[in-house]
């Protein structure tokens, strides 16, 4: 089953999403436990995980702007 997703880069170039993506994942860096760990719960969990899921919806905008 194939499925159409329409893909919408608000103007943004491919240099500019990865600026993003680059930005995204120096911050999710600062949300690790002292240990280097992903945090267990609360609210940098839950931040942790938004950037999670912003990075990869990045990543295949990112691909898509790359390639075309």
């Amino acid at each position: 089953m194939t499925q159409h997703v329409e893909m919408d880069t608000n103007g943004k170039t491919a240099d500019e999403l990865h600026d993003r993506i680059r930005f995204l994942r120096d911050e999710r860096l600062k949300l690790l436990r002292k240990d280097g760990r992903i945090p267990y719960s609360g609210p940098n969990r839950d931040t942790y995980d938004q950037m999670t899921s912003e990075i990869e919806n990045l990543m295949v905008l990112w691909r898509y702007v790359a390639d075309a």
